[in-house]
């Protein structure tokens, strides 16, 4: 089954790199499953099954099975679907499937046929580097970690030091606790160069953000705003501002570190920060959704 792809910006934007709309998803999905590393991946028929590290509370540790090989809805529906919820109910996990429709065509009836319930809906934003708002900004601190490069010595104690303490920004300025396990656990895997910024008012940081280096492009990541400073008045357009400086700053590093294209995920429904990221240059590339079947169904059918 040949992949289609009905969105012109999709068409543009891969005729940019001279690569084929299914080359350009691929490497920013490769992107995304290197700058989110996984507490275990295995491969069943052609497909990768990513356990993430737990979170806070019951029942939170989550399971993400994404296309590794062109994807065979037959295939799917016989061999995967089966392998992987089976895994994941000994892990006692939901099973999420993450849905890219340009690789997947059709398979969003397949997965409600089979008992999957829509979870949420993200896009994918994406530029060419020279298109985007890129220059760092005074006020903005950042610091680098290369763990490919940097030998066990003070400059990578240094740097691993400076992570814990921008992971406890971050989840002070998110306000997003019940991620502080999964954070403190996964970002030191990541093995690509990264970049990691904080604003400060009167010694308080108010925002913060990450950039990954991968595959010739630089993706955002992690990019927050302090909660006081998302208001109304001003405060909407402070916000704007601090995100802007963040993601600006980011994009600097990517583009002085060799980078020629950038890309984030964001939340459909995340109307404003569409928006700011539209100003600096990027525009939506491809959908993806994540489908989810409950564990609770998969007791049911072991019981029948």
């Amino acid at each position: 089954m040949s992949p289609y792809f009905p969105d012109t910006q999709l068409i543009r934007q891969s005729a940019l790199f001279s690569v084929s709309p299914e080359q350009l998803v691929r490497t920013i999905e490769t992107c995304d499953l290197n700058g989110v590393p996984a507490q275990g991946v295995d491969t069943q028929c052609g497909w990768f099954c990513r356990t993430q590290f737990p979170s806070l509370g019951p029942r939170t540790q989550s399971a993400t099975i994404r296309p590794g090989t062109p994807y065979d809805a037959e295939r799917f529906i016989k061999e995967t679907l089966p392998a992987v919820t089976d895994i994941y109910a000994s892990l006692d996990c939901d099973t999420m499937v993450r849905v890219v429709p340009p690789l997947m065509p059709g398979i969003e009836e397949l997965l409600e046929a089979s008992y999957f319930e829509f979870a949420r809906e993200s896009l994918t934003q994406f530029s060419s580097i020279a298109s985007v708002t890129a220059k760092a900004c005074v006020d903005v601190r950042l610091f680098e970690r290369r763990p490919q490069t940097t030998v066990d010595s003070e400059n990578k104690l240094n740097a691993d030091r400076l992570l814990c303490e921008w992971i406890e920004t971050f989840l002070e300025i998110s306000d997003n606790w019940k991620v502080a396990p999964t954070y403190r656990a996964m970002l030191p895997r990541i093995i690509s160069p990264q970049a990691y910024v904080v604003i400060e008012e009167r010694g308080k940081a108010v925002a913060c953000g990450t950039a990954i280096l991968d595959q010739n492009g630089v993706g955002l990541y992690n990019i927050s705003v302090k909660a006081n400073r998302q208001a109304g008045g001003t405060g909407g357009n402070l916000e704007k501002s601090l995100g802007t400086k963040i993601s600006s700053t980011l994009l600097a590093w990517g583009k002085a570190n060799g980078a020629n294209f950038a890309h984030l995920q964001v939340n459909a429904s995340n109307v404003s920060a569409r928006k700011l990221y539209n100003r600096l240059g990027f525009v939506d590339l491809y959908p993806y959704t994540h489908w989810r079947r409950s564990l609770y169904h998969e007791a049911a059918r072991a019981a029948l």
